[in-house]
């Protein structure tokens, strides 16, 4: 099912771009701070805070969990926490909604702003929190109970789109943090690569021998050539020896070809490499230069068609409504009415972009 694929491939991007952006972007947020603290002392006393309140929190957590488990009264202690914690991620959540919106509406071609990057992971990490609990899944099989088959396929069909369209928008605008760090690997890799004279002059060997054949001169021939001028005795001897050494010539070539073909495959190998790299350095450079707010907007775009067109061809092989004619009528009708102006409006920013 292609909802579930996008919901496991939001699984594995999530998490891996979560971890590589606090170590590419997680020191913005104090940027101003750590550089207003230039003596050692303001550092010291800064580490001690961040300290104590970490270790402070984990104690805390520890006394109310360890509380709840010993004595059932008072289980408000671990509630207080997780409630508040919940409510924070809500608020923050109905806040990354407003900052995405404006991200999406404007025309801006920079990079993200540590704010718009927050707001960003932490829809994603909402609907991580979702899906860590399965409540997409619980929701839309509620629904699908619905007695009302008419409003249980409106409603069915409005969350599933809607949960398609957030797998991929998310999944799109998370990915460039990860080609980011990949193509700074590629970037440090290549330098590396670029030290390495000998390998270089090993591929080059390779590569300038493909196609070309191993050439020696034939055994015979050599022995007949010495011999044309000597004793008709050692003629002789060479005419009986010939069937030997014209075998020992047959041999060598196989031994030759078998050589050539082997060291024009590893020629072949090295210049796809080679192709490769070169393909990579020019990735890695264009997503150095592509603007952030253009990806997140072309991310909503490409969300919100391929959630529609995705959920109407789905639709037709596998049916996902109860009243199948009516509703499916109903879907294709508005799907295309909000597909075409998107993709015309797309088209006509892309000219305008030009």
């Amino acid at each position: 099912m292609v909802l579930e694929f996008m919901r496991n491939t939001f699984g594995l991007v999530m998490p891996i771009s979560m971890i590589l952006s606090l170590f590419m972007f997680g020191s913005e947020g104090d940027k101003n701070i750590a550089e207003a603290k230039t003596d050692e002392t303001a550092k010291v006393e800064s580490a001690i805070k961040s300290l104590e309140s970490i270790v402070g929190f984990i104690f805390c957590m520890c006394i109310a969990i360890a509380a709840t488990f010993k004595y059932k009264g008072l289980a408000w202690l671990l509630i207080i926490f997780c409630s508040s914690t919940y409510l924070r991620q809500v608020v923050y959540t109905y806040r990354s909604v407003g900052i995405i919106g404006n991200l999406v509406q404007s025309d801006n071609a920079n990079k993200l702003s540590p704010i718009e990057r927050w707001a960003i992971e932490t829809l994603a990490y909402a609907l991580w929190l979702l899906d860590l609990h399965k409540i997409p899944g619980k929701l839309m099989e509620f629904v699908a109970g619905l007695s009302n088959a008419g409003i249980s396929d409106f409603i069915y069909i409005c969350l599933y789109v809607c949960f398609l369209f957030l797998y991929v928008f998310l999944t799109c605008s998370l990915l460039p943090v990860i080609l980011t760090c990949l193509s700074k690997l590629l970037v440090c890799l290549n330098h590396q690569y670029n030290k390495c004279t000998g390998v270089h002059r090993v591929i080059n060997y390779f590569i300038d021998r493909i196609e070309k054949p191993i050439s020696a001169q034939s055994l015979l021939i050599k022995v007949t050539r010495v011999c044309k001028k000597r004793h008709i005795l050692l003629r002789i001897a060479v005419w009986f020896i010939s069937p030997l050494l014209f075998a020992f010539d047959i041999l060598m070539i196989a031994c030759r070809m078998m050589l050539s073909f082997a060291r024009t495959s590893v020629g072949y190998i090295f210049l796809l490499l080679r192709m490769l790299k070169h393909t990579c350095g020019k990735i890695a450079v264009w997503v150095g230069r592509v603007s952030d707010h253009r990806i997140v907007t072309l991310s909503f775009r490409l969300g919100l068609i391929a959630a529609l067109a995705i959920t109407v061809i789905t639709n037709r092989y596998t049916p996902l409504l109860r009243v199948y004619e009516a509703s499916t009528g109903t879907l294709e009708f508005i799907a295309s009415t909000i597909l075409i102006p998107v993709v015309f409006e797309w088209i006509s920013s892309a000219r305008a972009s030009k």
